[in-house]
């Protein structure tokens, strides 16, 4: 089952937001964590779209980590390799594993039917 993730706390973030905007415009300087100094508004105005391309990355589907990152894929292009060198050495090869390697090298593969 496939849910939708949503932001726990969007209201009390966009509250909070909202206040840092406005106290930062008027000139004065907010702290966010304890271990920051005080920022004015160009500071602010930095970590807020910080956050937010974070935000979207991670929960967005775009967190850089795809089918090619899967330990699972490099296991399989690495097979798929071995059976490259098989059948450059003349040995019958039946099948490859990713469907990258079916497609550009799926006219080398041996079939049952031709001994």
């Amino acid at each position: 089952m496939n849910t939708k993730w949503t932001y726990p706390f969007v209201k009390e973030y966009l509250r909070f937001v909202r206040k840092a905007f406005e106290i930062t415009r008027a000139g004065g300087r907010i702290k966010i964590r304890w271990s920051d100094s005080p920022m004015d508004l160009q500071a602010w105005r930095r970590e807020f779209i910080n956050a937010l391309d974070r935000r979207i990355t991670k929960y967005g589907g775009l967190d850089g980590r795809g089918r090619k990152f899967d330990p699972d894929w490099q296991l399989w292009m690495c097979r798929d390799r071995h059976r490259l060198e098989d059948i450059r050495k003349r040995i019958r090869v039946y099948q490859f594993e990713t469907r990258e390697m079916q497609r550009r090298y799926g006219h080398l593969l041996a079939r049952r039917d031709n001994f």
